[in-house]
């Protein structure tokens, strides 16, 4: 399935013929299938993670794909997700999965270009309209999704202790609700890019998860094995002391399985303050 360029595309092989744009029947001028950022990113993670030999030539034109489509900014075309911030994050996962350095230029400059975007509430954002002028790739409201996609991107090059990641995790941390789910209404999944998008329900929901994850799972402070995951909530459950019930003392020597109860109803839920 890998395209003459290196790249892999979502169903085609070297479907890039551009006349066939210009046919009558050619609906929402998407005949084609090329070759993209996003998942030749995607492909050489599964790859990578097999660790095979045979697979390290088309591994290296992929990567070799991935260097040559970067933007002079430093970022990556999204074909399937809205937009650079799509594009860039699973490029650079692909690439630091293939085995480059993230002292590598490209590494870098897309790190930076991450961070030179991000919002003032700590979360990033794109609208679709970056898809008709690239120039807009830079403006949008702060999303769930699209802030789980950046803080991805950072941490394929070995940041999990910048500023930035910090205010992007706060920002997950604090746009969940007390459902425990994150709620997001532009839609930033693409269809046919300057045609129509979609909206995934679960986008919000898995890639925060994903994202908080791996920030937990690598936090290099050396403090990461004591952190309780409930540290990272922003809804705690806790019990009002007053309200808590015990079970009654047993003599000593008299065999229980009894525990201290608390009726559920009890439960009340408080917002964390870190």
């Amino acid at each position: 399935m890998q395209s003459s360029d290196g790249g892999w595309a979502a169903f085609d092989v070297d479907n890039c013929a551009r006349i066939l744009t210009q046919v009558p029947f050619a609906d929402h001028n998407a005949m084609l299938d090329p070759t993209c950022a996003d998942i030749t990113g995607r492909v050489l993670e599964a790859l990578s993670g097999r660790n095979r030999n045979q697979d390290r030539g088309a591994i290296e034109k992929g990567v070799s794909y991935l260097l040559q489509s970067q933007q002079p900014d430093g970022s990556w075309y999204g074909r399937w997700g809205v937009n650079y911030l799509y594009g860039t994050c699973f490029a650079l996962r692909g690439l630091r999965a293939a085995g480059t350095d993230p002292s590598e230029a490209s590494m870098i400059c897309g790190a930076e270009w991450i961070r030179s975007i991000q919002n003032s509430d700590g979360g990033w954002g794109e609208t679709a309209t970056s898809y008709d002028d690239s120039d807009c790739k830079n403006i949008g409201d702060s999303t769930p999704s699209q802030t789980a996609w950046a803080l991805l991107a950072l941490f394929a090059t070995n940041d999990y202790l910048s500023s930035s990641v910090k205010a992007g995790v706060n920002y997950l941390l604090f746009t969940q609700n007390q459902q425990g789910t994150c709620q997001e209404e532009p839609f930033i999944g693409t269809g046919f890019p300057g045609v129509f998008y979609l909206r995934y329900h679960m986008y919000p929901q898995y890639f925060p998860l994903i994202a908080l994850g791996e920030y937990l799972h690598h936090r290099t402070d050396g403090s990461h094995d004591e952190i309780s995951p409930f540290q990272f909530c922003p809804y705690r459950y806790t019990y009002r002391e007053e309200q808590t019930v015990s079970a009654p003392r047993m003599a000593a020597g008299s065999e229980s399985n009894q525990e201290p109860v608390s009726n559920p109803a009890q439960l009340t839920q408080t917002r964390s303050q870190h």
